[in-house]
């Protein structure tokens, strides 16, 4: 394969992470998932044998159908160039052969965990047919959380088939199972043989059937017992040197059952040592209920928001109406006061309550108010021309007459006349008494609006990701446009790619993290594709990835996947 080759398939390749029998691994990225994988391609030397090629495919078909928290996933298959190929699942973290070779200090309760895990994902696997055939530490991948996932089902093959024929030796020989070596029938108990010597090494930090040469080790597993737990490492619990006789017998009838049982006895001694482990379960419940705290907090912010919004528009509606009552009760006050010898008395209202553009109103009121009523009442001006000033005036009608009786009746006490007696309390007030509010003066139905709370951005791009989402269900990339309109060329080939190659399709995806800096936000995305292949097959495959969002005025816009 030429040093120029950086894309193998769809994959774009990173870096070469590992090199086996059977071909190099390398580290990829998937376009249209937007998502890291491992890419193994198998070698110049295979890829020329028929049967390697045959077993070579047979591998990604069989893996191909495990979906398992304990296993790699494989994800895609093809060839290009003559070459095949395989992208899986990529799992950071570290190979527990590494970790045996750098001498890694491992709590016993983790190394019973480690081999809890094997066995549970080739309890899997073995209830549907298929036999690891190599279980050794370097295809066993310790993750970020500390769970093994088994890898690289390269010698995998159905337990239907026959795939021996090829006289090819499967398996690494200090791990194998004595029928691996004599040619017997090969069953879920060679892999429970096999998780046996791992198992023991990890214990032990020795391998059980060591020996100078190869012809050695192999006739050791076929022949002898491997040292006792009580002699190679006495601190142990006795229980593991019994699991390890029971598991490393020759007999394969004498071995587990299957290995679930041997997963429990596991279980039963990790449990007597204490400190339970943090399981998926509980690191998956962790995740969900932070996404649920989070959606929760980001609704009290909204409440909070429209609470506080409506207290305001309350709290400016009160202070409009007592602003109305002050200035109407200030306009009733204007009015014409009591005047002895023919002087203005002063203004009734307070400067204290009046405003300031309205000081200077009760002394025209008062001045104007001096002047003798005319014989006969002047014609009312009609109630549509001033509706507000109307009201006001009828408030304070009766208020000449009673001013006009104190004023007469404080001036002239014997002499009052008695001309027209009625005509004070049937005249209405002089319209003039009460001035047109000036300009100046804010009324309360001219209140400036508050601007409205603005939305909160998880929310908004919450939505634009479920419009993705359903997009991306449709298989259709013209509707992924509309919600991706800045899709590259390669992401288009991609998704067009893709989509023919499923029956149906959709995804879901949940924001794990948000960072908003003025109109700009960046998402981390987490979630899942599930996917109907036109072979029939069902797959769910985890989606994670980062995408950039821009505010586009009132809305945010899906700017850029990657």
């Amino acid at each position: 394969m030429s040093d120029s080759v950086t894309q193998i398939g769809k994959y774009r390749i990173l870096e070469q992470v590992g090199e086996g029998a059977m071909g190099v691994v390398y580290k990829a990225i998937d376009p249209v998932l937007n998502r890291s994988v491992a890419v193994k391609v198998m070698s110049e030397g295979m890829a020329q044998d028929p049967s390697l090629r045959q077993r070579f495919l047979r591998e990604a078909q069989a893996a191909g159908s495990l979906q398992h928290p304990n296993v790699v996933t494989i994800y895609d298959f093809g060839e290009t160039d003559g070459h095949l190929y395989i992208a899986m699942e990529f799992i950071e973290g570290t190979d527990l052969e590494e970790l045996l070779e750098r001498g890694q200090v491992i709590p016993l309760a983790a190394k019973i965990d480690i081999i809890v895990d094997v066995l549970n994902g080739l309890s899997y696997a073995h209830r549907r047919g298929i036999v690891h055939r190599d279980i050794k530490p370097a295809n066993i991948r310790i993750d970020a959380e500390g769970h093994a996932r088994i890898m690289d089902f390269g010698v995998v093959h159905l337990s239907t088939s026959n795939l021996t024929g090829t006289g090819i030796m499967m398996g690494t020989p200090n791990y194998m199972a004595p029928e691996n070596i004599t040619g017997d029938e090969v069953t879920p108990a060679s892999d429970l043989f096999s998780v046996g010597a791992v198992m023991y090494e990890l214990l032990t930090n020795s391998k059980p059937f060591a020996a100078d040469t190869l012809h050695r080790v192999l006739f050791r597993i076929v022949s002898d017992p491997p040292p006792s737990l009580r002699e190679t490492a006495p601190e142990l619990p006795p229980a593991l040197d019994r699991v390890l006789k029971k598991s490393l017998a020759k007999d394969p009838g004498e071995r587990y059952a299957n290995a679930t049982d041997m997963a429990n006895d596991l279980a039963a001694i990790r449990n007597s040592l204490g400190a339970p482990r943090a399981s998926r379960t509980v690191s998956q419940r962790s995740s969900i209920e932070r996404s649920l705290n989070l959606q929760k907090e980001a609704s009290k912010r909204t409440t909070r928001r429209l609470t506080i919004a409506g207290v305001s528009v309350a709290s400016l509606a009160i202070v409009a109406l007592s602003f109305a009552l002050i200035k109407a009760n200030m306009r009733s006050s204007a009015t014409p006061a009591p005047m002895v010898q023919g002087t203005p008395a002063t203004a009734a209202a307070p400067d204290s309550v009046r405003p300031a553009a309205t000081v200077t109103a009760p002394d025209t009121a008062a001045t104007i108010a001096a002047v003798p009523p005319p014989p006969e009442a002047p014609p009312r001006r009609p109630a549509a021309e001033n509706t507000t000033g109307s009201r006001v005036a009828s408030k304070v009608a009766a208020a000449p007459t009673t001013s006009s009786s104190q004023q007469q009746g404080a001036g002239q006490p014997t002499q009052q006349p008695t001309a027209q007696p009625a005509e004070p309390t049937t005249q209405p007030a002089p319209i003039i008494v009460v001035p047109p509010p000036p300009v100046a003066e804010v009324r309360a139905d001219t209140q400036p609006t508050p601007p409205p709370p603005a939305p909160d951005p998880r929310i908004a791009i919450t939505s634009v990701v479920r419009s993705y989402a359903r997009a991306i269900g449709t298989r259709n990339v013209a509707e992924v446009r509309k919600v991706y309109p800045a899709m590259t060329a390669a992401q288009q080939s991609a998704w067009e790619s893709f989509f023919s190659s499923v029956r149906t399709m959709s995804a879901t995806f949940d924001i794990s993290t948000l960072d908003v800096t003025g109109g700009t936000a960046i998402a981390k995305m987490t979630g899942a594709y599930e996917f109907v292949t036109r072979a029939g097959r069902s797959e769910r495959q985890p989606a994670s990835f980062e995408a950039t969002f821009v505010r586009d005025g009132d809305r945010w816009r899906l700017e850029q996947v990657r």
